[in-house]
């Protein structure tokens, strides 16, 4: 077992010395980090990762490990591209946020007033219209692309794009309750931003982050430039290579970019809207990036979810910010932790969501490694108080597109009060909730409210959180 761990130690030293990598000053720890990467990027038989860690204003490092192509066993270099995914959408945020900053869109806008002629079928549209905060944060009341446009793979225009599966641009439940994530908003925001800045979204984006932030790998199409740095991406298996994926809309997952090129957008949000003393986007704007504002939850006062363009999680109870991405064939995320002031991007070039997982953990882990213990706050209610949420609740939303009629769809958590606390009954789990405030709940490991009991304009109780969006029946 010792001889082992020291081969694969040896291993490890020399595939960094070989690292293509931008990087500050490497201390131990740092070292000791990396080392752990590419450790378990051999254990796991990942091909390649691609890592960038940031301060405010340092990168400590920045760069790529492995196999860029197994088939022609090409390496990894300080060139090498990745896809992102659904990261793309923080960029699309990030520039609806810029047109609100420079006057030219509002957050409370209605989408109707701006492009009616996209004839969105909204019967709550006269008390409960869409508005662009409600795109940005999953609210809208849309469910996400059908299967037939998840899979459609020739490139569109953003108006071919919009023309297509147009019956399914129907609002399901009242803009402005519920958080359920689709893909289509993404592609609504772009058409937005068109309409507002008179340049087409891919040249807006550009210009106002891509140029300003000095990203010069960063893409939306399979040019001959990018193709030839990109990583090739793969199945499950870890083998099989997946093609290029042309997506529907290019908002909501297209970008490709190397992990470099990643940094300046870490320091802009670690920074509040600035970048090397350039002013993007202001610091009240780019806030709402993780602050949700639209659900009946965020109304209550719940600051846990999905912002404009990023949503909050934990790790060892602390708190980070930022997004994931599936590209097929590359998984990644994005973290920033303000409490440490460091922030991080993450890419791998195949397509399990387990191994990314395992890699993240170490780098979260060793950016709060020497933060203060976390506090867990709770607060004792009576049993009056746990007594008017009990019962029955069926969800409410769904993300994907169902057959008329289709019941299969719609779940059932039934809340009860067991041994002096209320417990929430899911497919055969119990789960503890734990009171923060009167209406506010969190589970064991979480060091803020991430679930609310709220009511809605008619009276009716609804329970919001990561599990979903419930009302209660019984």
């Amino acid at each position: 077992m010792k001889l082992t761990l020291l081969i694969i130690s040896i291993y490890c030293l020399l595939q960094l010395t070989n690292a293509h990598s931008k990087e500050i000053k490497i201390n131990p720890e740092l070292d000791n980090l990396l080392q752990a990467i590419e450790s378990k990027r051999v254990e796991l038989d990942i091909p390649a990762i691609g890592l960038t860690l940031v301060n405010k204003d340092k990168t400590l490092f920045s760069g790529s490990f492995g196999i860029a192509d197994k088939t022609s066993a090409k390496k990894v270099d300080d060139n090498t591209v990745f896809r992102i995914g659904s990261i793309t959408k923080s960029f699309t945020a990030l520039a609806v946020l810029i047109l609100v900053d420079e006057g030219k869109l509002n957050l409370d806008d209605r989408l109707i007033d701006i492009a009616p002629e996209l004839n969105i079928n909204n019967k709550w549209q006269d008390t409960h219209p869409i508005l662009i905060s409600h795109l940005l944060e999953h609210t809208a009341g849309l469910t996400d692309l059908s299967g037939e446009e998840f899979n459609f793979n020739e490139p569109l225009s953003l108006n071919e794009a919009l023309k297509r599966n147009v019956d399914s641009r129907v609002i399901q439940w009242p803009p402005g309750m519920h958080y359920s994530y689709t893909n289509i908003g993404a592609g609504l925001l772009a058409y937005v931003i068109e309409k507002c800045s008179g340049m087409s979204y891919e040249d807006f984006v550009q210009d106002k982050i891509f140029n300003q932030l000095n990203m010069s790998s960063a893409s939306f199409y399979p040019d001959e430039i990018t193709m030839k740095h990109l990583a090739t991406g793969y199945n499950s298996d870890g083998v099989s290579p997946i093609p290029y994926w042309q997506m529907t809309f290019r908002a909501f997952g297209a970008i490709n970019i190397k992990p470099t090129d990643m940094t300046p957008l870490l320091q802009l949000l670690l920074n509040k809207g600035t970048y090397k003393n350039k002013h993007i986007v202001s610091k009240s704007l780019l806030n709402k990036m993780h602050t949700p504002t639209t659900t009946l939850a965020a109304k209550s006062g719940l600051e846990f979810g999905y912002g404009a363009g990023s949503y909050t999680f934990f790790r060892n109870g602390h708190v980070f910010y930022g997004h994931g991405g599936d590209g097929d064939g590359y998984l990644a995320r994005y973290g920033v932790n303000p409490e440490s002031g460091m922030a991080y991007f993450v890419v791998v070039n195949v397509f399990r969501g387990s191994d990314l997982v395992e890699v993240r953990q170490l780098i979260e882990d060793f950016i709060t490694k020497d933060l203060k213990p976390v506090e867990y706050p709770s607060v004792k209610l009576s049993q009056e108080q746990l007594q008017q949420y009990t019962g029955q609740y069926k969800s409410v939303t769904w993300r994907f597109p169902v057959a008329a009629g289709t019941q299969d769809h719609q779940s059932h958590i039934k809340v009860v009060i067991q041994n002096n606390n209320l417990n929430a009954l899911v497919g055969g789990n119990v789960w503890q909730l734990i009171s923060v405030s009167a209406q506010h709940f969190r589970f064991k490991n979480e060091s803020k409210a991430t679930m609310a009991f709220v009511r809605d304009q008619d009276g009716q109780l609804y329970l919001q959180s990561e599990m979903g969006n419930y009302r209660r029946v019984e």
